[in-house]
C-alpha cells in the first residue's frame, strides 16, 4: 500500500546536530536543534534559505499537540503540518522545498487552544539533486527513507516522471508551495511508478520524493529517475484516441469545467474484451471527484458535474493483465444537453 506524504508528513531524517535553548524569536540555521517553552502564544524563528533547499522541521512535545508552518518574507504559506510526527501523531513533521532565495519564518504553536509546555524543534537540511527536462538520473539509496530531487518548471509544462527499479518504489511530486500534487507507485511498465502527463499549474521549483512503497527504507538496487517533457492531451467534443497497456497502464487527458455545469463523457472501446477504468480529479486533491470501472463495455456514456471550476485530470487505466497488444479508446467530453 502506498504511503501518503500529505505535506511531506512522515519524512524522517536523522542527523547529529547542535542543541541550543531558546525563549523567543531568533534566527536559526539548518542543523539546529532548539529547546524551549510554549506559554500559549506562537513562537517564530527566521531562517535564510536558497532556492531548492529541502528542509525538514520536526516539533516534539509531551505537553501539547504541536503545529508548525513555514512562510516566505511576504507572508505566503509554504507548508504546514499538525500531526505528521511520532507520539501518536501529536508531534509535527514538515518538509518544504524553498521556492526562492530569501528569509523564511518558522512558526510553532499548539494545534488547538493555548496549550503550554516544553518542546524540541529540529531543523534539518537535506540536499536535493537538481534535475532538468530530458534528464535520466541513476542512483542508489540503500538504507535511506527518501531521496529528494527538484526541478524548475513553468505553468503549462507537461511531464512524464518515472522511476525504474527492481525494488518497489513510489514517487511523490510537490508544488512550489511544498504540498503534494500527486503520487504514484505502479502505473508504469512492470509496476514501476509513473506520473503521466503532469501539467504544471504554476511557475516555480517543484520537488520529487522517491521512497520505498512499503518498507521504511530503500535497498541497494539502483533506481533510474526520468523527467520527460511530453505533449498534452486535451479532450473536448471531438474524440481523442488513446492507446493504453503498451508503454504504460495509464494515459491522462485534460479538460476544463465550470462548477455546476453538466457534462457528458463518452468512451468508445475498440476491444470490448478488455476492461478499463477512469478517474477524474483536480490536481492536488486527495480524493477523486469521479470514478468508473467497466467490464466488457463497448461504449460508455456518463453525465457528471463538478463542484468547482478548473482543469480536470482524466486518467484512463488498463489492468496490466488485459492482453499484450494494448487497448484503444476514443474519448470525448462536452457540455450535456
Amino acid at each position: 500500500m502506498m504511503k501518503k506524504f500529505g505535506a511531506f508528513a512522515g519524512v524522517a531524517l536523522l542527523l547529529l546536530v547542535s542543541v541550543s535553548l531558546v525563549s523567543a524569536q531568533q534566527a536559526v540555521s539548518l542543523g539546529d536543534t532548539l529547546q524551549g517553552g510554549l506559554t500559549g502564544d506562537p513562537v517564530t524563528f527566521s531562517i535564510e534559505l536558497n532556492a531548492g533547499d529541502v528542509v525538514t522541521i520536526t516539533a516534539e512535545s509531551t505537553d501539547f499537540d504541536s503545529y508548525v508552518a513555514v512562510s516566505d518574507a511576504d507572508g505566503n504559506l509554504i507548508g504546514e503540518n499538525d500531526d505528521g510526527g511520532a507520539n501518536f501523531g501529536l508531534n509535527s513533521n514538515l518538509t518544504v522545498v524553498a521556492p526562492a532565495d530569501g528569509t523564511y519564518t518558522i512558526e510553532l504553536r499548539a494545534a488547538f487552544g493555548n496549550s503550554q509546555g516544553t518542546y524540541t524543534l529540529r531543523i534539518v537540511g537535506t540536499e536535493a539533486t537538481q534535475v532538468t527536462y530530458g534528464s535520466s538520473t541513476e542512483f542508489t539509496a540503500a538504507e535511506e527513507a527518501n531521496k529528494f530531487f527538484s526541478f524548475t518548471g513553468a505553468a503549462g509544462d507537461v511531464l512524464d516522471i518515472s522511476a525504474v527499479s527492481e525494488q518497489d518504489v513510489q514517487i511523490a511530486i510537490t508544488g512550489p508551495d511544498s504540498q503534494v500534487l500527486i503520487e504514484d507507485d505502479d502505473s508504469g511498465l512492470d509496476n514501476d511508478p509513473l506520473v503521466r502527463r503532469l501539467r504544471l499549474p504554476e511557475d516555480g521549483v517543484y520537488g520529487i520524493i522517491i521512497s520505498h512503497s512499503w518498507q521504511e527504507v530503500m535497498d541497494e538496487n539502483p533506481i533510474t529517475l526520468s523527467v520527460e517533457e511530453v505533449d498534452d492531451l486535451v479532450v473536448g467534443p471531438e474524440p481523442v484516441t488513446v492507446k493504453i497497456g503498451i508503454q504504460s497502464d495509464i494515459d491522462v487527458l485534460h479538460f476544463d469545467v465550470e462548477a455546476g455545469q453538466p457534462y457528458t463523457l463518452e468512451i468508445q472501446n475498440h476491444d470490448p474484451e478488455q476492461s478499463f477504468s477512469i478517474d477524474m480529479h483536480f490536481l492536488g486533491d486527495e480524493y477523486t471527484s469521479g470514478e468508473l470501472r467497466t467490464y466488457r463495455a463497448s461504449r460508455v456514456v456518463m453525465d457528471f458535474t463538478m463542484d468547482q471550476s478548473g482543469t480536470v485530470r482524466l486518467t484512463i487505466n488498463n489492468p496490466g493483465w488485459q492482453g499484450e497488444t494494448g487497448n484503444t479508446l476514443a474519448i470525448s467530453v462536452q457540455p450535456a444537453g
